[in-house]
């Protein structure tokens, strides 16, 4: 968490200060907590500094109030008064029996623990009295931050959440659009109304769907699913229950609230009496009502007949545009009073048309080309949506994939609608163990899904044309490789949001007219008053402390949380993903929009952005309202350079890594730098953006002798310093693949021979901080020299011929261990040695200034060395060194060349260390054949 690292003390205080805390919790006992240290007279604002003890709570500690909220009985903070002294702090603790257990340099608020009074009533007489101290402000309980808009029963407490319940709606963002749920007007009657034309039949919905129904109609005696698990696809109860009692409480609609809701239950009805009855109630609704219909059926003579499609998509055009100038679009007719969603129909198998536009007139209506009797072309109706049936992935984190395979195909978007849990009757059966929910799939469940979405958005804004937003949607939609655009609710909501640029002069700063931004306040305000959490529609410096402390304690985890601004499922942590921060409606994401912060311009990239980005842009803009010293300790080291991602993600101890670092907001890098021993090399920095983001590459090199675990990376610029996590791990154990001579090469054969002094070259894995060697017989050598993780050499080796007992050494096959910090490895290596023969020599004569190649053949060849008694001439020494030995010892080569011109008779000796030989050659006179 980003902290305030200025410190005000002064010398002589800090010592004294911190001389009674030694004192204190020496004396303490095993009490964890402290009185409030330093001179009793001095002001307490002066002797308050960063301390945080750890303390935790447990379950025990816990109550629930009448609102439902987690209190702990037995912690308050107490914020002070300027005037208050030490000594009057301290008395107050005692009057308690109280403790200080956090507190902040610079903060007049005490976090106090107290003996736990038992029941909230006994904790409110506690607060009642001690808020009567002329040196207390106010008094905060202890609530604990609630960090799901999600329903409550996907993180109950001490469980694992279960997101597959509702894995379609995360799939389109809906979490992070529910997050702005308190934009919506809380008086049902002020949202918008949602027409669902269906069959049900089977009576009034359960409590288990959150609807209000100023009117409806069931028709008896046709009792079927269809209807039900469509109305809870948009609004089976959002708040679900804590501890799960059946798996109908599971069902979770779109719409974060209670939907205004009129059922058409259409089991007897005809199309027409259909269409008929949905357009008076659309001509009779309030002229301020936004109606938005769902209609999930279809006609199922339109697929052999695309003349009365036609026909009959005609008609309905007719009846909605009224029968005077209905050929186009105009606003005075019913197409711009309501918005109609319609499923584009499931595929049935053998039947020959996949198109949408054959599933019912209204699609018809939307996606064909029409012209009328006399050959006039209509246009299609433009409120009208026809959804396609995409999946999503089947594990977290949740995304939208490929087009169900029967779903038909040519809709205008697409939403999930496979493997949706819904509500499939109006209540279980009193003589059943069924509780009518279960997982559905079709175009009749991705419809509602839009329908509800749709609900939402226009109870946040009311003033929208049916046009307007159904080209908001289509605009925010993400594209697919396949079908229709799907439906992205983070993005659409976003665009719910318009800004204006004026400002309203007050006695102490600007306020922005940002009424328009309904979305972004409800999404950024998640906590009020210090004495009351709820949030109270105002952005302020409670709810950056809150952000903050969500996003250190996730660290990126997959939660889809409350506090996931950029609608990525993660709270905190790295990852990125689009924001509109400039309100732009609808929204554009650019490369490069700029926040002035601290006076400086600082630039955002809308299309990449992660939640401390979207949380630093916004506390600089007018929408935020609270102190603005308060907000620059708080993301004092937070707004500015940050590092975006650490590829890899974990470096192993010991070993050169070759480390990439993606930063933003980095005028000029300084230096890279690890909390832990390290070495950087090789740094690189590469400009993106203009001047302000950054590839940076170097190699890092953490000791093995370093902890495994978490570490950070920090990166210094001159705007500050940006910080991100990258994993320390242990190598594993070593291991030896080969042991050669280090001037061996590929292709020769391996040799290592006794009484010679070399050094071997070991390759190998994980042989970093390797610090010592043997053998399994007596040796010397004079060091490890480590060349990488995978290659070690040992300097000066040398296998005696005579061992400590006077015995000679042999040849064989030898062991060599080398030990690591992870451990030690061992190899066999062969070792060559022992009295050496000669058997044959070819040829036996040495031509003049031939360069005769002498082919010696005996055993333990390997290593011996050559003399000769006769001498050279001229200039060619090296062609008297030995340049070839086999593997086994049996065969040795010898370049000879410019010898005497007279010729005659000279002896050559073989020596390896064990002994010699010597035998004669004949040296051939010039000009000899």
């Amino acid at each position: 968490m980003c902290v305030n690292k200025k410190n005000k003390f002064n010398f002589l205080s800090t010592i004294l200060s911190w001389g009674l805390i030694i004192f204190i919790l020496l004396t303490a006992g095993c009490k964890r907590g402290i009185l409030l240290p330093g001179d009793p007279d001095n002001l307490a604002r002066d002797m308050i500094y960063n301390l945080d003890t750890g303390k935790e709570f447990t379950e025990t500690d816990i109550s629930i109030d009448p609102d439902g909220r987690e209190i702990v009985r037995n912690c308050i903070e107490v914020i002070l008064r300027e005037h208050a002294t030490v000594s009057q702090v301290n008395e107050l603790l005692r009057s308690i029996d109280g403790q200080i257990i956090s507190m902040l340099e610079g903060r007049l608020a005490l976090a106090i623990q107290i003996p736990d009074p038992g029941k909230l009533d006994a904790l409110e007489q506690i607060i009642s009295r001690i808020g009567k101290n002329p040196i207390v402000r106010r008094i905060r309980k202890g609530y604990i931050p609630q960090p799901q808009v999600l329903p409550d029963i996907w993180q109950p407490p001490g469980e694992i959440p279960d997101y597959s319940y509702i894995d379609h709606h995360l799939a389109i963002r809906a979490h992070a659009a529910w997050n702005a749920k308190s934009a919506i007007p809380p008086n049902e009657n002020e949202r918008a109304k949602i027409i669902v034309v269906d069959h049900f039949g089977g009576g009034h919905p359960d409590a288990a769907f959150d609807i209000f129904e100023p009117y409806c109609c069931y028709s008896p005696g046709r009792p079927s699913e269809h209807g039900y698990g469509v109305l809870s696809v948009i609004a089976a109860t959002f708040n679900g229950v804590q501890n799960l009692v059946r798996e109908r409480d599971l069902a979770t609609g779109i719409f974060p609230g209670t939907c205004k809701v009129r059922i058409m239950d259409i089991s007897y009805r005809t199309i027409f009496l259909l269409q008929n009855s949905l357009l008076v109630n659309i001509i009779q609704a309030d002229p301020n009502d936004t109606i938005v219909v769902n209609h999930s059926m279809g006609d199922l003579f339109y697929t052999t007949s695309e003349q009365i499609a036609r026909q009959d998509a005609i008609e309905w055009i007719r009846k909605v545009r009224g029968y005077q100038d209905w050929h186009s679009f105009s606003p005075g007719s019913l197409e711009s009073k309501f918005i109609h969603v319609v499923a584009a129909g499931n595929h049935v198998p053998d039947w020959p048309i996949w198109e949408a536009a054959y599933t019912s007139a209204f699609t018809a209506a939307a996606l064909l080309e029409l012209v009328d009797e006399d050959g006039i072309p209509v246009e299609n109706l433009t409120n009208t949506l026809v959804i396609e049936n995409r999946k999503n992935s089947p594990t977290p984190p949740y995304v939208p994939i490929e087009l169900n395979s029967e779903s038909r195909i040519g809709g205008q978007l697409s939403a999930i609608g496979t493997d949706v849990w819904v509500l499939t009757g109006p209540a279980p059966s009193p003589d059943s163990s069924s509780t009518n929910a279960e997982n559905r799939s079709g175009t009749s469940l991705s419809a509602p899904q839009v329908t509800g979405l749709i609900a939402y958005l226009c109870s946040i804004k009311s003033t929208l044309t049916p046009q307007r937003l159904i080209a908001i949607l289509r605009v925010t939609a993400s594209q697919m490789s396949d079908g229709a655009p799907v439906v992205d609710a983070y993005a659409a909501a976003q665009a719910m949001d318009t800004s204006r640029k004026s400002f309203i002069p007050t006695t102490n700063r600007l306020i922005a007219q940002l009424f328009q931004a309904p979305v972004r306040k409800a999404i950024l305000d998640v906590t009020g008053t210090s004495s009351d959490p709820i949030p109270n529609q105002i952005f302020d410096e409670r709810d950056i402390e809150l952000f903050l402390w969500a996003f250190d304690n996730a660290d990126g985890a997959l939660d889809y949380s409350r506090y996931d601004l950029n609608g990525d499922g993660k709270t905190g942590g790295p990852t990125t993903a689009k924001f509109d921060l400039d309100i732009d409606s609808p929204p554009r994401y650019v490369e490069s929009t700029s926040q002035i912060i601290r006076g400086e311009p600082l630039s955002f990239d809308e299309t990449d952005l992660t939640d401390l980005d979207i949380l630093c842009y916004y506390a600089y803009s007018p929408l935020y309202l609270g102190d603005t010293n308060e907000r620059d300790n708080l993301l004092e080291d937070c707004c500015g350079p940050t590092i975006k991602s650490i590829t890899p993600s974990e470096l192993t101890l010991g070993r050169r890594t070759w480390v990439r670092i993606e930063g933003r907001n980095m005028i000029n890098v300084n230096s890279v730098t690890l909390d832990r021993v390290a070495s950087v090399q090789n740094l690189r920095v590469t400009r993106r953006q203009g001047e302000e983001d950054v590839l940076i590459t170097a190699f890092i090199t953490v000791p093995i002798e370093e902890a495994t675990g978490p570490a950070r990376v920090s990166v210094h610029t001159d705007q500050g310093d940006a910080s991100g996590r990258i994993t320390l791990t242990n190598p594993g154990a070593p291991t030896i693949s080969r042991v050669v001579p280090f001037y061996w090469m590929p292709g020769d054969p391996l040799y290592w021979w006794i009484g010679r002094t070399l050094s071997l070259q070991i390759t190998g894995e994980n042989l970093q901080g390797a610090y010592e060697a043997s053998l399994d017989r007596e040796f010397a050598y004079s060091g490890v020299n480590e060349q990488s993780p995978d290659l070690v050499w040992i300097d000066n080796v040398i296998v005696p011929i005579w061992d400590s007992t006077g015995e000679m050494q042999s040849g064989g096959i030898v062991t060599l261990t080398v030990r690591t910090p992870q451990g030690s490895a061992a190899a066999w290596a062969p070792l060559y040695g022992g009295p050496l023969t000669v058997v044959d020599v070819n040829p036996t004569g040495i031509k003049y200034n031939f360069g005769t190649r002498l082919r010696i053949r005996g055993t333990n060849l390997i290593g011996a060395t050559y003399s000769a008694d006769f001498t050279m001439t001229g200039p060619y020494g090296g062609c008297w060194q030995p340049y070839y030995y086999n593997s086994e010892g049996t065969e040795m080569h010898i370049s000879l060349c410019h010898f005497l011109p007279e010729g005659g008779q000279g002896n050559i000796t073989i020596s390896n260390g064990f002994g010699s030989v010597t035998f004669p050659v004949t040296l051939l006179p010039a000009g000899s054949q």
